[in-house]
């Protein structure tokens, strides 16, 4: 716990904004581009439950998730029985390129079609999916803060700081259950690849998100903070800007 000099507990950096309600009236809210916000973090780091909950609250708002991971390019071939030695940590494993596209489409008011990647398979699927008219978009992924082409596309960046043994539990725990692998495979690869990438790219990167939380925060005022989250989110719909909001 923070404290001042008078021995108060210092309010988080993330807390000077208080909620509106995410049901209130838009009838006079000004027409503008869709709120693009960027969650990323370390594989594990808790980027897909902190999305789980800005949906809660967004509910009545046209919201749009993108997957950096969708974005993956197909494993070359050679790779086929042996995935795990893949590097798939490396921003260069992804077609950022597209992502680019497809965010300014969306901020242009134009209709994208997203990409869908095979976890089993490790290529992409043919079917697309069809995004238009969205209120927010919201972008998580490793690397989503790593590139300044991306950076320069969001009204909100946040990272999600999670220690290391945390991290790969739950990435043991995710891949087993989801993606068929062993844990054998799993400790290889994250040796290999996950845990030099992260601390080579992933991490450094934090110093580019608007907001940070640590692990301790996330796991104890996980409520207060994506309630905080969405009160910028819903001032910049509302308003048609994030003050003060670190852009680039």
């Amino acid at each position: 716990m923070d404290l001042n000099a008078s021995g108060s507990r210092i309010q988080p950096r993330w807390m000077s904004v208080s909620c509106p309600s995410a049901t209130s009236s838009s009838e006079n809210r000004i027409p503008v581009s869709p709120c693009i916000v960027a969650v990323s973090g370390g594989s594990g780091s808790g980027k897909t439950t902190f999305v789980r909950d800005l949906l809660r609250i967004l509910v009545s708002r046209r919201v749009t998730v993108i997957h950096e991971d969708n974005y993956y390019y197909d494993m070359p071939a050679e790779f086929t029985s042996t995935p795990h030695l893949f590097n798939f940590d490396s921003p260069e494993s992804r077609n950022h390129d597209l992502l680019l596209r497809h965010l300014q489409g969306l901020k242009a008011g134009l209709p994208v079609h997203l990409p869908v990647y095979d976890f089993v398979t490790h290529r992409r699927k043919e079917n697309l999916v069809e995004v238009s008219g969205q209120d927010v978009i919201i972008l998580d992924g490793i690397h989503v803060l790593c590139k300044e082409s991306l950076r320069k596309q969001y009204n909100l960046s946040i990272y999600l700081d999670v220690p290391d043994d945390i991290r790969l539990i739950r990435r043991i725990q995710r891949d087993m259950a989801e993606r068929g692998r062993t844990l054998s495979d799993i400790i290889s690869q994250y040796l290999l690849s996950v845990r030099p990438m992260h601390y080579l790219y992933t991490y450094p990167s934090r110093e580019f998100a608007d907001l940070q939380f640590s692990y301790s925060e996330l796991e104890s005022e996980l409520d207060a903070i994506t309630g905080t989250v969405c009160a910028r989110i819903l001032r910049f719909l509302d308003l048609g800007s994030l003050t003060g909001e670190r852009q680039g």
